[in-house]
């Protein structure tokens, strides 16, 4: 865990999957969680974590590789990547058989809501990715 304090913005960079973190309750504004949704063992218990964290009124970003994404989308995305052949064709085999077979539908993205203490989400699909926000309620 490490803290970056700048003018009253506070970067905390954590993992949710260490069962040491003791961090209090209702203390963040705000949490970004991007590109390791997929990687969550227990994807509603890493959302109710974050939910846990929120003040009431906060909100969680998630920003992740989607299931949906089409292969033209990955293609065009490495092409424009700036790598080599040899790169980019080894990129493709990795978003191809380990990526998106990991990642989650939109559909599962909405049911590992519905069951997580946030109960909703606002889900922004893109070529690729997805960004699926979550608001903790004011009591």
């Amino acid at each position: 865990m490490r803290d970056l304090t700048l003018k009253n913005f506070l970067f905390l960079l954590i993992f949710l999957c260490d069962p040491n973190i003791s961090l209090p309750s209702n203390r963040f504004d705000f949490i970004v969680c991007r590109a390791t949704f997929k990687s969550f063992d227990e994807p509603i218990a890493a959302l109710d974590e974050m939910h846990r964290l929120l003040r009431p009124g906060g909100a969680t970003l998630i920003m992740d590789l989607r299931r949906e994404a089409a292969r033209t989308a990955i293609g065009e995305f490495v092409d424009n990547s700036g790598r080599s052949w040899w790169d980019a064709w080894m990129t493709k085999i990795l978003f191809r058989h380990t990526l998106v077979p990991a990642s989650y539908s939109t559909t599962r993205i909405r049911s590992i809501a519905a069951r997580s203490r946030f109960g909703t989400c606002t889900l922004k699909p893109l070529p690729m990715t997805y960004e699926a926000l979550f608001r903790k309620e004011v009591d």
